[in-house]
Formats: C-alpha cells, structure tokens, sequence
C-alpha cells in the first residue's frame, strides 16, 4: 500500500494535492492539524496533514468478517497510539475541514435567481459596485418576479432603479438666509479632493443664478496658492473674501460678512492621521459652528481610504457629504458604496473642472442613473 503525507494551510489544500498524487479514488487514513515554525510549539502557521493511501487491502477481522476501510484507517491511526492529546488535534482538524468545505461549496444565493436578475447583477459589478452591496440591493427582487412571466426587460429595470435609488441617501440643496442672519456652510475634507473649485462653484451658483449676497472666508492659509485661487474666483464674480487666521478672525470675518445671505467657509485639507491639525480645524469650528458642515470626498478615492476619513472627520459633525471628480471614475457604480459607507446624505456631485456648470445636486434618481449606466456625467 502506498501511503504518503500531504501538507497544507488548509484542508481544501491538502485534499487537492492527495487528489493530483493518487487520483478521486484515494483513501483519507488520518488527519491532523499543528502548528508549524514559532516557539516551543507556540504561534506559527497553522497547518493541515493529510495521511493517504492509494489503495486499501481489506483484512479479515476475528470472527470471519472483514475490517472496513475506516476499521482499518483507525488500527494505524496515530490517534489510537498518542492518546487524548491526538483525539483533540483530530477533532479540531475535523472541524477546520467542515468549515472548508463548507465555505466552498456553499451555493450562491444568485445561482437561485431568474436569468434576467443574474444579469442585472453581473451588470452593477460590471459597473463598480461591490458584491455585497449588489446582492443587498437585488435579492428582494426575487421573489417578487419569480414564476412571473409577466415581467418585462422594462419593469425589471425600473425596479432596479427604484432600490439603487431607495439605497441612495441624499439631502436638499442648500437653503440661503437672508441679510443680517447669514446660513454658514464650510466644507472640510482631506487634501486634493477639490474643496476650494467646489467653493467657487457654489458660491458662483448663486450669485450668478440665485442672484444672491454671499462671501466666502478662507482658513486655509497653509497654501498660498489655495488663497490666491479663491481671491481669484472672488474677483471674478464680484464677491468679498476674508481670510481668517485664527479662531478669533474667523469670528470678526464673519461678523463682517454679515449682510450677505450665504457665507462660504473653505478650510484646509487635513490628513486623517494628522492629529494636531485636525484639532486646529475643530478649534476654528467651535467659534462659530457653521450652520451645515460638507465633508467633501473624492468619488476616486479606495474604499478602505473613505471608511478611514468618514470616521477621523465625524469630530466635525459633518452632515453632509458632498462627492467630487465623478468625471475620473471609469464607472460610477463606487457611488453606491460610498453612500452605504457614510452615515450622512449626499448633497451635491462634482463632474469636472468648469466653474460653475459642472456642479449639481444630488438627486436619488440622477445617481441611481449614473450608478446602474442609464445616464452620462454631461447629461
């Protein structure tokens, strides 16, 4: 009988090399698991032992009848000969292997759905949006038109659209005040996500369209070109700008500005992981808590790097988040996990670099078009 020993970081591992050296019809005699490398047995790599044969010889038992296959695996199992300890690496191998084969057999719950909803699946993949959150978004369309020959290619994909929309949170443009009782807006956010052209784009909305009063104050004075951009686009469309270098000229620039019925407050970009600017921002803050706070993020950016900046940023108190340089996403499925990322609702996208056209709000049905392919950036 031929017997060897195959080892593995995991069972299902261990079971494809037995299968590549004896074939389908091989026989498991024993299993362990240990660990290999670290300390005196302590730590290391988790590892998988498989003993197998490629053949079993059946011999005959006391009594006339033959020993099995497994009778005969457990007279040369170490386990009858190592003792308690042997039985428990046994069992705990029992189970890692369960969980193997488990976690890879286990159907998909999309393996079950109608073909046309397989493909509006494959479609939102295609399109950028993650696994988990395309089967979130699917899988109670099931049952709705399971066994329903009624359903054409045209409800099928209005359904779609109303769950992306449904999953989609966004919130109402920006309300102005009125001279005397200024809204304050600032919007923080890390560097390099287009905080200061988005500034301009919305103050530029508003007096060039709403035709109203606003100013813009800057604390972002760490960058001389960031401010000579703003006085720029200041200049241009005819607005006052103060520039704040302390908590205390952020109060005095703001009481200045106070006829105006919108007040624009651009900050500096801020690293996640800078701590010690990051409480120089929430110190401007506290002067004069805005009445909205934007935490701008680029549509660009890695999934992980948003989860990391949705959650340093909450000590601004955001409530709202604004989704710039959709214009540089090869698809704009991300959005859809980007809105299941941040608590907030999401006020407006940004589509490129024209001041102040490529702007506009966030609408449930415009991003679930944009998300699913149904709509184009310069639509």
């Amino acid at each position: 009988m031929n017997v060897k020993k195959f080892v593995a970081p995991t069972m299902e591992a261990a079971l494809a090399k037995v299968k590549t050296s004896f074939g389908r019809d091989a026989v498991i005699l024993h299993t362990r698991c240990f660990n290999a490398g670290g300390f005196f047995g302590l730590g290391g790599r988790r590892m998988v032992e498989v003993t197998a044969s490629d053949e079993v010889r059946v011999q005959a038992r006391s009594g006339g009848a033959q020993a099995t296959a497994l009778d005969q695996a457990y007279q040369t199992s170490p386990s009858r000969r190592d003792g308690l300890a042997s039985i428990k690496s046994d069992i705990a191998c029992l189970k890692t292997m369960i969980e193997d084969v488990s976690r890879h057999t286990r159907p998909s719950s999309t393996a079950f759905w109608p073909d046309e909803l397989r493909g509006w699946h494959r479609h939102l993949l295609s399109r950028g949006v993650g696994e988990a959150v395309a089967v979130e978004i699917l899988e109670p369309l099931a049952a709705r038109i399971a066994g329903n020959d009624k359903t054409s290619a045209t409800a099928l994909r209005q359904m779609v659209i109303e769950r992306v929309s449904q999953a989609v949170k966004t919130a109402d443009p920006i309300k102005m005040g009125r001279p005397g009782s200024p809204v304050v807006v600032a919007l923080v956010g890390p560097t390099g996500v287009g905080k200061t052209t988005t500034i301009a784009k919305l103050a530029a909305h508003f007096v060039l369209r709403e035709r109203q009063p606003v100013g813009l104050v800057t604390l972002d004075t760490y960058r001389i070109a960031a401010v000579e951009q703003l006085r720029t686009y200041a200049r241009i469309i005819d607005v006052p700008l103060e520039v704040a270098l302390s908590p205390e000229d952020l109060k005095s620039a703001l009481e200045r500005l106070c006829e105006c019925s919108l007040i624009f407050v651009d900050t500096a970009g801020r690293s996640q992981r800078d701590k010690m600017k990051m409480n120089d921002l929430k110190n401007f803050l506290c002067i004069r808590r805005p009445d909205q706070v934007h935490l701008v993020l680029s549509a660009t950016a890695e999934r992980t790097a948003i989860r990391e900046i949705v959650d340093k940023f909450k000590i601004y108190r955001p409530d709202r988040i604004l989704l710039t340089k959709l214009d540089e996403l090869p698809a704009c499925g991300k959005l859809l996990d980007i809105a299941t990322l941040a608590p907030q609702p999401v006020s407006y996208l940004t589509t490129g670099q024209d001041v102040p056209d490529d702007i506009e709000t966030a609408r449930p049905e415009r991003m679930a078009a944009l998300i699913a392919g149904e709509d184009g950036i310069d639509c």
